[in-house]
C-alpha cells in the first residue's frame, strides 16, 4: 500500500521555513516509525522522511524558494 500523506520530521533551520498547507518539495531519508505493540495483534510500522533539505513551491513565498541544513 502507498501512504496517501506521510510525516516529515523538521529539525533545526528548516523548521521556520514553511507553514502548514504550504506546498513543498522535500530531500531526506526514509525512516520506519513502530507504533505501540499491543498483545495479540500485528507490529504496525509508519513511514516518515526525516528531511535535510526544503523547497517551498507556493507562489506567495516565491518559487523554489530553498533552504538546506
Amino acid at each position: 500500500n502507498i501512504p496517501r500523506t506521510i510525516w516529515v520530521i523538521l529539525e533545526g533551520n528548516l523548521v521556520d521555513r514553511c507553514s502548514p498547507g504550504d506546498d513543498i518539495r522535500v530531500s531526506g531519508t526514509l525512516i520506519r516509525r513502530w507504533k505501540k505493540v499491543q498483545t495479540g495483534s500485528r507490529p504496525d510500522v509508519t513511514w516518515s522522511i526525516l528531511a535535510n533539505d526544503i523547497a517551498v513551491q507556493n507562489k506567495e513565498r516565491g518559487r523554489n524558494f530553498r533552504h538546506s541544513l
